[in-house]
């Protein structure tokens, strides 16, 4: 987990949803992958080849998707 902060504002982020040493699901927001719709937030799947679009910004969100998944709510 990496997040840098300036002021109030989120300037650079990375997450990472991991079980053991497998990487779930991971989100930044690093200036690649153009091509996706939330440019440039995006997160990356367990397969890694597989970029999407992300409205998960902030730690707060990330852990509220995890929490959805485990737990339903």
């Amino acid at each position: 987990m990496y997040d840098r902060w300036q002021d109030d504002k989120l300037e650079r982020y990375n997450y990472y949803w991991l079980h053991g040493d497998t990487v779930i699901m991971g989100w930044d927001n690093k200036e690649h992958h153009r091509e996706v719709a939330t440019f440039p937030h995006h997160k990356h799947t367990k397969h890694k080849k597989e970029v999407l679009c992300s409205y998960e910004n902030t730690l707060a969100d990330v852990l509220a998707v995890i929490n959805n998944h485990v737990y339903g709510k």
